[in-house]
């Protein structure tokens, strides 16, 4: 099972203050804001690749790219999609047109720091449960809203929905420290997969980046990963080239600091 982190659009109808789209990764830079291909395009490309596929959908606000829910239903049996959205991607029309199975999960992130009326969220998040989506939600540990956490994640958790606590992304430079305090309040609600992303980060590996994961940006461009920037190394083609193909071999990396979203899906072995 391969998998992909599909950047459908840097834009995002939200301005959270923690968002890394304030500091973008290289590969940002320059770059297409939309997804201009049309929705029989892009499906095109994402079937060409062989085997299974899952797609993890994001943004920026991948519910502002208006072709999305066409992509999905294009895809052929052995793709599928995950979808990260801010709880504005149309939850109805994606559960009138998509089929459960087709969508291994929908994560949605709750930002209270954008003014979103939270019963429309959580309405939102228990249509798609109640019509068979997997659905959980994220919520990013920034110190001007990480007290609200156990009140959230009682509210989801009782209507049976995974609450995911993420610390927040400071980019190279962190600009914030947490005090103590607020290390010993986050310590019993961030999630264990990222607590120590920095140490389960350095070294000297052979990764799957670039054959069993890659990252496409809105304008079809492939990269092994997001955390190594616009490299040339790192540079895969363009998904919408007939020709375009995966590398069939685990590359040597040296990356000091991998985003969450690379290490996922990745399987990183000492060299």
């Amino acid at each position: 099972m391969r998998h992909a982190v599909w950047y459908v659009t840097w834009k995002c109808n939200f301005a959270c203050p923690y968002c890394f789209g304030v500091a973008p990764p290289r590969m940002m830079l320059d770059r297409p804001s939309a997804a201009e291909a049309s929705a029989e395009q892009w499906a095109r490309a994402w079937n060409r690749i062989p085997g299974d596929l899952v797609i993890d959908i994001t943004g920026g606000e991948p519910g502002l790219f208006s072709s999305l829910i066409e992509v999905i239903e294009r895809l052929e049996s052995d793709k599928r999609c995950a979808i990260t959205t801010n709880g504005t991607l149309d939850a109805r029309m994606l559960s009138d047109r998509v089929q459960p199975s087709k969508c291994v999960l929908v994560t949605m992130s709750y930002h209270p720091s954008a003014g979103r009326n939270f019963e429309r969220f959580l309405n939102n998040a228990l249509l798609l449960r109640h019509r068979g989506f997997k659905v959980s939600v994220n919520y990013v540990a920034h110190p001007g809203q990480m007290w609200l956490i156990p009140t959230l994640a009682a509210a989801f958790q009782e209507r049976g929905i995974p609450f995911h606590v993420d610390p927040f992304w400071q980019g190279p430079q962190p600009f914030y420290t947490y005090a103590e305090a607020e290390n010993v309040f986050l310590s019993a609600h961030v999630a264990p997969d990222r607590t120590s992303v920095y140490e389960k980060a350095s070294g000297r590996y052979m990764c799957t980046a670039g054959s069993g994961y890659f990252v496409v940006i809105p304008n079809g461009e492939a990269y092994t990963c997001l955390s190594k920037g616009r490299e040339l190394e790192n540079f895969l083609g363009n998904i919408f080239d007939e020709k375009f193909a995966l590398l069939d071999r685990p590359i040597f990396c040296e990356t000091k600091v991998c985003l969450n979203c690379d290490l996922d899906h990745t399987v990183r072995h000492p060299a």
